[in-house]
């Protein structure tokens, strides 16, 4: 299937791209992998937030944008430990 045996698993591939370049080849696109992955998620964290108070307001429902912010700024903290945690 595959013509470069080194490349079978992940652990043979690792070890193949580190001795071919090292650690800046290893670790190349990393930041902005996780630049993206947390502007994502910030992203993904606000229109949550919005659709639930939208849909709330239709609904006549309490709880509102004090609430929402809240719970997007415990979201965003806990993306942000993840994140920081990933590196």
């Amino acid at each position: 299937m595959y013509d470069r045996p080194e490349y079978l698993t992940a652990a043979s591939s690792a070890r193949a791209v580190w001795a071919e370049g090292g650690a800046p080849t290893f670790w190349r696109g990393l930041l902005p992998r996780m630049t993206r992955i947390i502007a994502a998620t910030f992203i993904l964290i606000n229109v949550r937030a919005r659709a639930v108070g939208y849909l709330e307001g239709q609904r006549g429902g309490g709880g509102g944008a004090a609430e929402d912010e809240g719970e997007v700024a415990a979201a965003a903290a806990a993306a942000g430990a993840a994140a920081g945690a990933a590196e």
